[in-house]
């Protein structure tokens, strides 16, 4: 639940896992590379500009942040190279999760499919 929270407060994390870890993931390609982690901020940039003006040290403790947060979620493995490792939800979790909105389960990497059952239920 304490990634549902940080999901709500700080859309870019959601962002990051819905953008850049579910497609990846879909591909069977599990490694999270630091070029994955560019190109995400890189795709944001034009929809928010306010990224071109981050300092180079900003930027890299967003990053560090961001992949803390996921780590210690347990989305990512915590030792290198980071791997994309999906919560398993509880059904109950998940259907509580899907009543306030069902597009929340997707930052936890959960397929369509899965999620349009829980959004019916």
């Amino acid at each position: 639940m304490a990634l549902l929270a940080a999901f709500k407060r700080y859309p870019v994390i959601f962002d990051f896992c819905v953008i850049t870890l579910k497609p990846k993931l879909a591909l069977f390609d599990t490694e999270v590379r630091p070029s994955d982690i560019e190109r995400f901020f890189t795709d944001l940039e034009p929809a928010h500009p306010e990224i071109e003006k981050l300092t180079d040290s900003t930027k890299a403790k967003i990053r560090q942040v961001l992949l803390r947060i996921l780590v210690e979620a347990g989305i990512l493995s915590g030792s290198a190279p980071l791997v994309i490792a999906p919560l398993p939800l509880v059904p109950e979790a998940a259907l509580a999760i899907a009543e306030e909105s069902p597009s929340l389960l997707k930052g936890f990497l959960v397929e369509d499919a899965e999620i349009a059952s829980y959004a019916q239920s």
